[in-house]
């Protein structure tokens, strides 16, 4: 954990705008106007068993770098054999991670005030409150960035989406020579390396879904493979359905599901991102995977979210500083996260032993960025857990950490080792106010 990243990050406070952003010198590289079309979304099915297993602890990509889906290691253990055969309860302890992925930080006041007794909800955390004895805030993981010479990066825009589950790791600049400075990412990121230390003979290391606009401003991605390989997600719930859950036995519900995967409408972000939870939960409830990633948007955000009232990009509202106009957009964000956790709470856990998958699961809610109206920043990202295994506090806990401590924490927290992982001078550490009650 890094005091000093504090220091570093309090000196280049990039006001709210296009993106003022910073070079690798320090420089004031002006503001952004990019254009550039999206690096595409095209769902690549996911890999087969015959694959072999993944070297979890390199930092080398899957044998695939293609593959959206990555075997899982049948060395591992098989799944069906990790409960308690016996009927009696046991204590719950993480198995699976679900990590979700917002854009562009957040407004602070949405999600919550005070500390303590005097703790309290806002818009954006107000539907996660029956979860409250496992909902826990951090306040103080600052998202940090290293192209390859190693110089930090004070450009918010450009590398923070890149930089937050690749643990500080940049790779090239897409904009060879523009004043911009974008990088994409210089590793794997977490779900990925995560991916094959908990899959315990499931068919799929790790799953990637998303939300996005058919064109972004950048050719960005939040998932990496390896340096400079964007990981591709299921952007088409019909797809993701297909792809993680099509060659299941039919029943009811994932009949029921796999209609509202196909009839969801690709216009209506909400609508979609409710159906993408649901393939979610579904994939853990028939232990596809255990280790999930879900993003809204993937760079600069430019979903648009008429049917919450919000008419303009999400970016745009963000830069304008309108807090009443996406107030509805955080609020349903947290809606829609209420509505996995009570099924995850409802669905026991495949590998038995008396709990539910709630019990076993640990969700992590995450944006690249600080608090709105200092968006533009790194200091202080949105990260808010919700632990069913009871592993980790709850409520309200300050940290001075990066997100590579933060990523170290939930392999610590699954009780698995994580290994090498991000930038060196991140020194990923587990942060041990966050384990433990």
């Amino acid at each position: 954990m890094h005091g000093w990243t504090r220091l570093v990050l309090g000196a280049f406070v990039a006001g709210c705008g296009p993106s003022a952003g910073f070079d690798d010198t320090g420089e004031d590289s002006g503001g952004s106007t990019s254009t550039a079309t999206s690096t595409g979304s095209t769902p690549i099915p996911g890999a087969t068993d015959d694959e072999g297993p993944v070297d979890s602890t390199s930092t080398s990509p899957p044998a695939d770098a293609g593959e959206v889906g990555v075997t899982g290691d049948d060395t591992l253990g098989d799944s069906s054999d990790d409960g308690d055969t016996t009927g009696e309860p046991v204590a719950p302890s993480i198995s699976r991670v679900l990590l979700l992925w917002t854009p562009n930080g957040y407004y602070r006041e949405h999600a919550y005030s005070g500390a303590g007794a005097g703790l309290t909800w806002g818009p954006m955390l107000a539907p996660l409150e029956p979860f409250a004895d496992r909902l826990l805030v951090v306040e103080g993981i600052d998202n940090i960035a290293f192209p390859p010479d190693g110089m930090p990066v004070m450009d918010a825009h450009g590398t923070a989406a890149a930089s937050l589950l690749t643990g500080g790791l940049l790779g090239s600049n897409p904009l060879d020579g523009e004043y911009f400075d974008p990088h994409y990412g210089g590793g794997p990121s977490l779900e990925v390396v995560l991916g094959p230390l908990l899959a315990a003979g499931t068919p799929v290391a790790s799953v990637y879904q998303g939300l996005a606009p058919s064109t972004e401003m950048l050719p960005m991605g939040v998932s990496y493979l390896d340096e400079d390989v964007i990981r591709p997600p299921y952007d088409v719930p019909a797809v993701a359905f297909d792809e993680l859950l099509g060659d299941l036995p039919p029943d009811a519900e994932l009949t029921a599901l796999q209609n509202a995967a196909d009839l969801v409408g690709e216009d209506v972000p909400a609508d979609m991102l409710r159906v993408q939870l649901r393939i979610a939960a579904a994939a853990f409830a028939h232990d596809v995977t255990r280790v999930q990633l879900m993003t809204i948007d993937r760079t600069i955000p430019d979903l648009v979210w008429p049917s919450l009232g919000a008419f303009q990009s999400f970016h745009e509202l963000l830069m304008d500083n309108q807090p009443q106009v996406v107030e509805p957009v955080y609020g349903f964000w947290g809606e829609a996260l209420a509505e996995l956790l009570v099924s995850l709470s409802s669905t026991p856990a495949p590998e038995g032993g008396g709990v539910s998958l709630l019990d076993t699961t640990l969700v992590v809610w995450v944006s690249d960025m600080g608090s709105v109206p200092a968006a533009h920043t790194r200091y202080s990202i949105l990260t808010v857990v919700i632990d069913g295994s009871g592993t980790m506090p709850s409520g309200v806990v300050e940290v001075e950490a990066d997100q590579a401590d933060l990523a170290a924490t939930i392999a610590a927290a699954a009780g698995v080792e994580l290994g090498p992982f991000g930038h060196p001078m991140l020194d990923a550490t587990p942060i041990p106010e966050l384990l433990g009650r």
